[in-house]
């Protein structure tokens, strides 16, 4: 239960931190991460349920699996970067498709202890606050590092290392 707490976390300040980026549209940026969040994360909480994709026997295949997924979206995220749009724009398709399925296994992951509605609101706010944590976090960064052209690749950097110490 800790630890897909921490990782819903993590994942909403890193793509809260990722949208940071984004000077034009950002409203409509947070506006379509919250809706692919909520929509997803609710999918994969209903999905939790089958009893074919209950694997509470192999812990191990969490670990992989939220690996892949941080690993897929750290990668897209790296691609994808431009300095002038930001991590979302009109090119990054598979970015948006790692998105989806990292927010969809977070979904999944917490739904094998998360069975109730109000369980599920509370998550989803949770990732609302980690979202604007990560936001504001990365842009005291971005402010404090000014002119250095990794800055904008620590929100998928912290997330891969997330997922590499929860996989040992």
């Amino acid at each position: 239960m800790f630890i897909s707490l921490l990782e819903l976390t993590a994942v909403g300040m890193a793509f809260g931190a990722a949208a940071m980026y984004n000077l034009h549209h950002q409203k409509r940026i947070m506006m379509l991460i919250f809706l692919l969040f909520v929509c997803t994360f609710y999918i994969g909480l209903l999905t939790a349920g089958f009893s074919w994709l209950r694997a509470a026997e192999a812990a191990f295949l969490f670990d992989v699996l939220r690996f892949l997924t941080a690993a897929s979206a750290a990668v897209c995220g790296c691609m994808f970067y431009l300095p002038y749009y930001g991590f979302f724009h009109a090119r990054s398709g598979y970015l948006w498709l790692a998105l989806t399925m990292l927010f969809m296994y977070t979904g999944w992951h917490a739904g094998h202890w998360a069975s109730s509605f109000v369980t599920g609101m509370l998550l989803m706010f949770l990732f609302a606050a980690a979202y604007v944590a990560g936001n504001t976090v990365q842009s005291i960064l971005h402010f404090k590092m000014r002119g250095r052209f990794f800055v904008p690749y620590i929100p998928f950097a912290g997330l891969l290392f997330f997922s590499l110490i929860m996989l040992l």
